[in-house]
C-alpha cells in the first residue's frame, strides 16, 4: 500500500530551516541539542524524509523490520505490540524514528537514539566502540534497526544516512554509531561510515557489526546544493 503525503506529514519546514546550514556549526556550545529537536524534516535538502510522529506510521516499519530482520520470528520477545508480524520496542519511544519513501511506501528507515542511553540495544558494545576509538560519548549518537525494503536503492539509504548526518551536525553531534548486518556494511561505507570489527548478536536481526561516522563537524554534501554549470 503507498503511503499518502498526509500519513507521512509533512513536518515544519521552518523548524527544518533552523536546524540547518544558518544555525552554528563550530563552536556550538555542548551538550549537542537534542535528537528529538534536532531531527526534523528538511523538505527542501530531504524531499523523501520523514519523522516517524504517530503509532501508525511506527507499525508500518515494525512490520517492515519483521520481514526483513527477524530471522527466527520465535525469537522475536521484545515487541511492545501484540500485532502479528511487527517489531517496535521500548527504544522506539525514547528515540527517534526516521525514513525514507517513494510511491509504494517505506523504503529504508532507522531509529537514532542517545549514545549514553544504557537502555538502547547494544550499549555495552557501543561503550567498547566509543573506547577503542577515542569518542566523546555525549557527542555520539546511534542508528539501530536499519532496514531497508527489497526494492530499495542504494540512493534511497544513502538519502537517509545523509539526512542524519546534516541535522545533527548542524545541533552539535559529531559521532554516529550505526549497527548493521553484513550485506548493508557496503553501502554504509559509502555515506563514510567505518568498519570497527566490533559485533553485536542481536537477538532479533543476527549478527551486526558496529560501524562508526566522524562528521568532524561536517555536516556532508548538501544536496539542495545546484550543480556546477
Amino acid at each position: 500500500m503507498s503511503l499518502s503525503r498526509d500519513e507521512l506529514g509533512q513536518g515544519d519546514e521552518a523548524a527544518g530551516a533552523a536546524a540547518g546550514p544558518d544555525g552554528p556549526v563550530a563552536g556550538r556550545p555542548y551538550p549537542p541539542l537534542p535528537l528529538t529537536i534536532a531531527l526534523v524534516e528538511d523538505l527542501g535538502r530531504f524531499p523523501q524524509v520523514r519523522v516517524v510522529r504517530d503509532q501508525q506510521m511506527l507499525k508500518r516499519i515494525g512490520r517492515l523490520r519483521y520481514g526483513q530482520g527477524v530471522r527466527e520470528p520465535e525469537k522475536v520477545t521484545t515487541s511492545v505490540v501484540s500485532d502479528p508480524g511487527c517489531l517496535i520496542e521500548a527504544s522506539d519511544f525514547k528515540g527517534v524514528n526516521v525514513l525514507s519513501f517513494d510511491a509504494d511506501g517505506v523504503t529504508v528507515a532507522l531509529r537514532v537514539g542517545d549514545a549514553l542511553d544504557q537502555g538502547s540495544p547494544g550499549f555495552d558494545t557501543h561503550r567498547q566502540v566509543m573506547r577503542a576509538h577515542g569518542i566523546a560519548p555525549f557527542l555520539a549518537y546511534t542508528c539501530s534497526r536499519l532496514v531497508c525494503a527489497p526494492r530499495h536503492g542504494g540512493e534511497d539509504l544513502a538519502a537517509l544516512l545523509g539526512y542524519v548526518r546534516w541535522q545533527a551536525v548542524h545541533a552539535g553531534w559529531r559521532y554516529g554509531l550505526l549497527q548493521a548486518s553484513q550485506d548493508q556494511v557496503a553501502s554504509c561505507r559509502a555515506c563514510d561510515f567505518r568498519e570497527t570489527g566490533m559485533f553485536i548478536d542481536d537477538p532479533v536481526a543476527g549478527r551486526l557489526q558496529v560501524l562508526v561516522l566522524d562528521s568532524q563537524g561536517r555536516a556532508g554534501r548538501d544536496p539542495a546544493a545546484a550543480a556546477p554549470g
